[in-house]
């Protein structure tokens, strides 16, 4: 059996994905409606989409009053716990006893104020229809034909289900990439650096963006002016509107800017790769528990030993990272005029190369995967195996990976070394095909046939 004929089957069979996806998300609903089933409905004796309660907490905080402790997590944890029901008997079993900071800028609260008047279920229950709204949205501005295949596709990512189920922002991120695609589609640089400034909230979320407007500053410093006016505008509404939470972001900005305490096997990025495999607290413990029995040299040793090891960490994300910049500016030389080229190689840069790209960012894969769709007609068995091989790693590896820490102190985030391989080799047949016009048909790339 040839390996044309292996990805022929799995193509004529993708649908099986689908299928498996719809699944996922049935239950996700059905545990939703047996959790208030369970709770009479009462609003206050259940929490959903917990991450959503970080910016749910900004915005009554900023809106209500106590603007000054936004960034006060001992105050926020509490004022968190006070939403939801208490045990009468037991603290620990209250319904909530953990902490959903807030660390985006203070203008971002603003978005959240509509619904942070309402109980918390409900506003979880609005976001969450806000966030596939935004999906939908988001798909309808990349893709050309075929809406309604491509969303599926869309919902079907793993990253998707994690962004909704979370309550996290990244549909309002993906939502945005897409009309800054848009926008310079129509060749409107200016309005796309506008819009582009609105992903401060998350500045990280820029550095794609950032690296393109320097490779092509001549064309693209609209862009940048934009993007600048934009963030004065909101940095203006910040310190006019919420100048209590201002002066707490700007004291909280160092602490939060270092803070990296995600579970790391949620995380898929080169960074998080090598803190998996060389955790630098369990290896400076070792080291220090064998080097010394004395406790005051033994916390020296396990200091510099866990400095060392961090450092290690830095060195091989920041090379990768490097590696990644190579392949963008290949890109950019044999594609730089190809809008939906350079837009998604945009997105994989900065889901690649950011500090914290965890599973429900790599949402915003999903633009890459709807941009290159173009591309599909000229080897589409190539491009399926690349899709399918990102769609898989990433569906599989963040659960895989939470079982196997429960036994062993080291792992390896397979998704890493995939995802890296997909986008070079995917840089590499963008930049063979760049005497070939732009496909503007993407109706082939999504396997529910043969082509």
């Amino acid at each position: 059996m040839s390996v044309d004929s292996v990805i022929s089957f799995a193509r004529r069979y993708a649908f099986i994905g689908l299928v498996g996806s719809g699944v996922l998300w049935v239950c996700f609903f059905a545990e939703l409606a047996i959790m208030f089933h369970n709770n009479n409905y009462v609003m206050n004796k259940q929490v959903m989409c917990a991450d959503h309660l970080a910016f749910y907490t900004g915005a009554r905080l900023t809106r209500f009053g106590h603007a000054d402790r936004l960034y006060d997590y001992h105050f926020v944890g509490k004022y968190q716990n006070d939403l939801f029901a208490k045990d009468p008997v037991d603290p620990k079993y209250d319904v909530w006893t953990m902490l959903e900071a807030f660390r985006n800028p203070p203008f971002y609260a603003l978005v959240y104020w509509p619904t942070c008047g309402w109980p918390y279920m409900l506003s979880a229950c609005l976001w969450l229809a806000v966030s596939l709204a935004l999906a939908a949205l988001g798909t309808w501005w990349l893709i050309e034909r075929r809406f309604w295949w491509a969303f599926a596709w869309v919902l079907s990512f793993l990253p998707t289900f994690a962004a909704i189920d979370y309550g996290q922002n990244t549909p309002i991120s993906f939502a945005l990439f897409a009309a800054v695609f848009v926008l310079l589609r129509k060749q409107m640089p200016f309005a796309a650096g506008l819009v582009a400034g609105f992903l401060l909230f998350k500045p990280q979320l820029l550095l794609g963006l950032g690296v393109w407007a320097l490779f092509d500053l001549r064309r693209k410093w609209p862009c940048a002016v934009g993007v600048l006016i934009a963030g004065v505008a909101l940095a203006a509404v910040s310190i006019v509107c919420m100048p209590e939470a201002t002066k707490g972001f700007r004291e909280s900005f160092g602490s939060n800017l270092q803070f990296d305490s995600f579970e790391q096997h949620k995380m898929h990025n080169p960074l998080a790769f090598a803190r998996l495999l060389l955790p630098a607290e369990k290896i400076a413990a070792a080291v220090a528990a064998s080097e010394s029995v004395d406790a005051a040299k033994a916390e020296a040793s396990r200091k510099r030993v866990e400095g060392q090891v961090r450092l290690v960490h830095n060195l091989i994300a920041g090379a990768c990272s490097l590696a990644g910049f190579y392949q963008f500016w290949k890109l950019w030389r044999a594609r730089r005029d190809d809008v939906a080229v350079m837009m998604g190689g945009v997105v994989f840069l900065t889901l690649w190369s950011g500090p914290h790209a965890l599973i429900y960012e790599w949402m915003l894969l999903a633009a890459t995967g709807l941009l290159w769709a173009r591309e599909w007609r000229d080897r589409p068995h190539t491009w399926f195996a690349l899709y399918a091989a990102a769609w898989g790693v990433l569906y599989f590896t963040t659960d895989l990976n939470y079982q196997i820490l429960k036994v062993s102190p080291v792992t390896i985030q397979w998704s890493v070394p995939v995802l890296g391989v997909v986008g070079w080799y995917a840089v590499k047949m963008l930049t063979e095909s760049r005497s070939r016009p732009p496909r503007l048909d993407p109706a082939l790339a999504f396997p529910n046939t043969e082509n």
